[in-house]
């Protein structure tokens, strides 16, 4: 017997997906972007509506393995995931399909979700580090609509003409292991976030995700070459984990005397090995264009213009570099807000009112993509719940928005441009 019906979405959303890691607690989604986590058998909220940072043109699934974890995914393929208790983000939003089209997920554990798209491909997300997510497309499918998954070994997915598809390998995951050797000393970063060598130099990632090593030579050493696994030369290397991996980065000590201190190369933290104009605004350190980088120069990250719709916004970045090499980018929104009572509220509100407030810089938005060479992705960057609700409660129905282009090359984040963007909602 079905109890209902019942509202739990006061805002009148179109509810897309639900999930239940308990008889006590369901978690749905709607098509505004927000979340509501609700007791099952009196019907009573725990959290939300909240507006998660994922969304498109709406949250299109929801799957939550625990009950304290659940992931979301929209139709612009981007993901995001929070404790449904507080509605509060854990990881995401991260676009994991540049393709868009997320149609459903589902999280057998809490270090794998799978989530199927329109466009007949799979896509295999570890919900704590996204970025190492893998795309992986299905011979013959065509528009998938919905992903169930036994155990973390086994998904099955349907799709709009009545086909199944079912998958034994899903969630395999393989080792990635860093050793520094030579004479000299350094560091080695990845572009997902999980080496940071040392001391963090081993780090199990989804079987075929692609990261980038980097390596960054200490004061007096230089870096001399890569050896193992699939890396070498100087430059980044880039690699497909279809089977765990070791690799070696070499340094070389140049504090004695002879012809000199060797060229770096991977990015350094004083002012580059390469220079030129910047991309963006004007301001970083200034890695310019790729004509004068010179054999194993770091690869360049460029961003294009931003565009808004709704509390969406989108970026295009390019990656530019020498053959299998990839880009690090971050893109984060800001707004400066003021504290009143510890409680952040409109800057120009409180100021009219001749209050005392302190200013802070407040996120309202992040993502991170991974750019192999020659490629341009849209970035897309959702406003937070904290964005939202200011832009309801804006008197002028507007809020202006700081988003920063980064590019993180070894130990060095170089701002590659810098927008002021205007989101505006309906007057009421």
């Amino acid at each position: 017997v079905m109890i209902g019906p019942t509202n739990i979405d006061p805002g009148g959303g179109v509810l897309t997906a639900v999930s239940c890691p308990s008889a006590y607690q369901c978690t749905a989604v709607d098509r505004d972007g927000r979340q509501v986590t609700f007791d099952p058998i009196t019907a009573s909220p725990i959290s939300g509506p909240t507006t998660m940072e994922a969304g498109g043109n709406g949250l299109t699934g929801v799957a939550c393995p625990t009950t304290g974890q659940c992931t979301t995914v929209d139709a612009q393929g981007g993901q995001a995931t929070f404790d449904p208790a507080t509605g509060l983000l854990t990881t995401g939003p991260t676009t994991v399909d540049v393709r868009g089209g997320l149609a459903a997920v589902a999280c057998p554990t809490t270090s794998v979700c799978v989530a199927v798209d329109i466009q007949g491909r799979a896509v295999e997300i570890d919900p704590l580090r996204p970025s190492a997510s893998v795309v992986q497309p299905i011979a013959d499918a065509n528009d998938l609509t919905s992903v169930a998954c036994s155990s973390p070994t086994q998904c099955v997915a349907v799709d709009v003409v009545g086909n199944a598809f079912v998958s034994y390998s899903v969630g395999s995951k393989q080792s990635l292991t860093v050793s520094l050797g030579g004479s000299g000393s350094g560091t080695v970063a990845d572009g997902l976030g999980a080496i940071r060598c040392a001391p963090a130099c081993t780090a199990s990632l989804l079987s075929g995700a692609t990261d980038t090593l980097t390596a960054t030579p200490g004061s007096g050493s230089a870096f001399t070459g890569w050896s193992g696994g699939a890396c070498s030369g100087t430059g980044p290397c880039t690699i497909t984990l279809s089977s765990d991996q070791s690799v070696t980065a070499t340094f070389a000590s140049t504090s004695s005397a002879g012809g000199g201190t060797a060229p770096s190369v991977g990015g350094t933290s004083g002012g580059g090995s390469v220079t030129g104009p910047d991309t963006g605004s004007g301001s970083g350190t200034g890695s310019g264009s790729g004509g004068g980088a010179g054999h194993g120069a770091s690869p360049i990250a460029r961003s294009g213009r931003a565009t808004v719709r709704g509390t969406l916004a989108t970026v295009a970045v390019s990656c530019t570099g020498s053959a299998g090499s990839g880009c690090l980018v971050t893109a984060g929104m800001t707004i400066t807000e003021a504290l009143r009572d510890g409680k952040i509220g409109s800057l120009r509100d409180l100021e009219s009112r001749r209050a005392r407030v302190s200013r802070k810089v407040v996120s309202v938005g992040h993502a991170t993509a991974v750019i192999r060479s020659g490629r341009t992705v849209l970035v897309h960057l959702r406003l937070t719940g904290t964005g939202s609700r200011l832009l309801r409660e804006s008197r002028d129905h507007q809020i202006k928005v700081r988003l920063t282009v980064t590019q993180t090359i070894g130990a060095r984040h170089k701002v590659i441009t810098r927008h002021t963007l205007t989101f505006t909602t309906r007057r009421r």
